[in-house]
């Protein structure tokens, strides 16, 4: 009768590496299973937090822009932010007559919009109550 490592008689030996048991598996993927849905709420959290903060910067470039505009033009310059249905847009206007930047002028022509945008291709999935 030959010998096998790991054999002795006709029994085989258990040694530490011999594999894991369901038990032990099971409480494996259970453990692994609580971290993961601890880990899904923060990670959520996270990425709301980044497009609201890339949402602001969009929106204080824009505000920088006018403050130049102004600057450079020496008249005064708005943004004018509009809700259209359920979605925002905001459009850079600025005076044509002197008075300052109003909804009457705009509508009458008197001040010049700039350019449009809407916030919610500009900003992302960011919502605007």
């Amino acid at each position: 009768m030959t010998r096998h490592a790991g054999w002795r008689g006709q029994r085989p030996v258990v040694t530490p590496d011999a594999g894991v048991t369901t038990v032990e598996l099971a409480v494996t993927l259970v453990v692994g299973l609580i971290v993961l849905a601890m880990s899904v709420p923060a990670t959520a959290y996270s990425i709301d937090t980044s497009r609201a903060r890339n949402a602001a910067l969009f929106l204080a470039s824009h505000f920088r822009a006018a403050q130049q505009h102004a600057r450079d033009a020496s008249r005064q310059v708005a943004i004018v932010f509009d809700q259209i249905g359920t979605r925002w847009t905001f459009r850079t206007c600025e005076d044509g007559n002197g008075n300052g930047v109003r909804r009457t002028d705009l509508a009458a022509g008197r001040d010049v919009v700039k350019n449009r945008e809407n916030t919610g291709q500009c900003v992302g999935h960011v919502s605007c109550p």
